[in-house]
């Protein structure tokens, strides 16, 4: 599965999938909020352009659309355009909405959401949120989710907030739905060998769940300084998963 945002260049996809024929995609149609209100009208607005300008590159292959990205999080809307998960219900049903008059024949998930407890001024605990936002869920397509752990404290196969455990509660919760791990990685430590072995095992594990349809891993490459235990560019991370 490859995912790309909706603003990203129509030529490296076509590019991506004339290397990877048989690939899934995920095209997040994504807007920078920056504090700012945006109402549904504006969001599709800003990024249906895009999002047609890349699924135009991705004829005939399966994708799905995830309508925006961790919305339980301040830089994302919290607060500045919706006050909880209730509220982003209610904004995402009529995102959802506008984008299926524009574009009929297009599966839509529900986005990711930042995993984690409540934390002031960056983020509203992910499962109230999530259950909170259940009639979107219910309307979409699919369900989005990311899913992170660390070593030794946040465990990829024990910890109930992390992991595997935090896709099972996923599948428990919606039992009915398709899943898209959109982002998933160890945030933490630079023992590269191990989160390797770790991103085989977990994409393994996965095969044992039906539901799910596929995982991307955070992040292939970022700006210097930014996300520096997770990117995979430079490290081997890929040369050994692919070796399989």
């Amino acid at each position: 599965m490859i995912k790309v945002l909706s603003f990203h260049d129509p030529n490296a996809i076509q590019q991506l999938a004339k290397d990877h024929p048989n690939a899934h995609w995920v095209v997040r149609a994504f807007l920078s909020f920056g504090n700012r209100n945006i109402s549904p009208d504006q969001f599709v607005n800003d990024t249906i352009g895009d999002t047609k300008r890349t699924l135009a590159a991705l004829q005939g292959k399966n994708v799905v659309v995830e309508l925006h990205n961790e919305p339980n999080l301040t830089v994302e809307g919290l607060k500045s355009t919706w006050a909880d998960g209730r509220a982003f219900n209610q904004w995402w049903l009529q995102v959802l909405g506008k984008y299926r008059q524009q574009l009929p024949n297009v599966r839509y998930i529900f986005p990711g959401l930042s995993p984690g407890p409540d934390a002031p001024n960056l983020r509203q605990a992910d499962r109230p949120f999530l259950e909170a936002c259940r009639p979107s869920i219910e309307a979409a397509d699919g369900l989005g989710m990311h899913s992170y752990w660390s070593n030794p404290h946040f465990n990829m196969m024990t910890h109930p907030d992390s992991g595997i455990p935090l896709v099972d509660d996923y599948i428990r919760r919606f039992p009915n739905k398709q899943i898209w791990v959109t982002e998933a990685s160890d945030n933490l430590g630079n023992d590269w060998n191990t989160k390797a072995r770790e991103y085989m095992q977990f994409w393994q594990e996965l095969q044992k769940r039906p539901p799910v349809q596929g995982v991307t891993y955070f992040v292939a490459s970022a700006a210097p300084g930014t996300f520096d235990h997770e990117v995979w560019v430079g490290h081997g991370i890929a040369a050994q998963l692919g070796a399989r």
